[in-house]
């Protein structure tokens, strides 16, 4: 927050933030990818972690099979239903 009588001081602040404000958009994509890449890094240095990372995709996948076979059960229960 500033305060200022002067018009000029105002635009120049508020110029500064924004330019500022750029330099932090502008950089998200390189940040993001470094992020990643330090994430891959710490993954292959660490086997446990690795094993976790699969045990999660496993347990997504079965959670994802799990409720397409729920899907099919209620279609077939609800087609034997209305022909009976």
């Amino acid at each position: 927050m500033f305060v200022s009588e002067d018009q000029g001081m105002v635009i120049n602040e508020l110029t500064a933030m924004r330019d500022n404000s750029q330099r932090v958009v502008d950089s998200y994509d390189a940040h993001k990818a470094l992020r990643d890449k330090c994430d891959a890094l710490l993954l292959a240095l660490n086997p446990e972690k690795q094993k976790e990372l699969a045990q999660a995709r496993e347990l997504s996948e079965l959670r994802g099979q799990l409720d397409e076979m729920k899907q099919m059960l209620s279609a077939v229960l609800g087609t034997n239903k209305k022909e009976k």
